[in-house]
């Protein structure tokens, strides 16, 4: 079961009870990454992992925006931010596309792109990536507080 699939969240180690929860919808173009990312910092301004989150949520929904149907005319994409008392959880959900995020082992040393999925493997306790029902996927990551 994908980790956004249910309220209590169970990682290696780590339990989210008393889970608190936020989704906002965003048209797919670039310029909503921004606001996504201010979505996610005005939810976890006073957290420790804000500016982690913050991070994490803008990489995935620029994704989300560049890879994935999200881009096209009419495309969405979904931020949503699960808080418990130890761990904060940010998925980025998109109209879906072709292949599977996955984290390169390196990018080409002088490449402008292929470096963001690696900040997430970085910044975050646990990641991956599930396909949704009917279509479309949702990227998460996990932060402990």
């Amino acid at each position: 079961m994908c980790p956004h699939q249910t309220g209590l969240l169970e990682a290696p180690g780590v339990t989210m009870n008393r889970l608190l929860c936020w989704r906002r919808a965003f048209p797919g173009v670039a310029a909503q990454v921004g606001e996504a990312r201010r979505f996610v910092g005005s939810l976890l301004a006073a957290d420790p992992v804000c500016d982690d989150a913050v991070w994490i949520a803008g990489e995935l929904a620029g994704n989300a925006v560049v890879h994935s149907r999200s881009g096209l005319p009419d495309g969405t994409f979904a931020v949503e931010v699960a808080r418990s008392p130890f761990v904060v959880r940010v998925c980025v959900f998109d109209d879906g596309g072709g292949g599977v995020p996955g984290v390169p082992d390196g990018p080409e040393e002088l490449a402008e792109n292929g470096r963001g999925l690696l900040g997430v493997r970085e910044l975050a306790r646990s990641h991956g990536s599930c396909p949704l029902p009917g279509g479309g996927r949702v990227v998460w990551a996990l932060l402990l507080r």
